[in-house]
């Protein structure tokens, strides 16, 4: 779950559940990409969008830091 927080923080942008589960094929079963970003939109770490038909994840500054790293910033988000 940290790693794919940090890789939706790091890439910036928005990803829809297909593209985080495609993206963590080699690693991750489907059920659990979808259980992680359940729980890390549940505990604020990630926002989600309603964009049409797919629901798409970001980090934005409006979101819980994962215990141990700094919240995110503005600048970040610009990048």
């Amino acid at each position: 779950m940290r790693a794919l927080w940090l890789r939706l923080r790091k890439s910036g942008g928005w990803w829809t559940l297909d593209m985080l589960k495609h993206h963590w094929r080699p690693t991750c079963a489907p059920h659990e990409v979808q259980h992680a970003m359940d729980a890390l939109e549940a505990g604020g770490f990630v926002e989600s969008r309603d964009q049409a038909t797919n629901l798409r994840y970001g980090v934005t500054a409006n979101c819980q830091a994962l215990p141990g790293f700094e919240p995110f910033c503005q600048s970040e988000d610009a990048q």
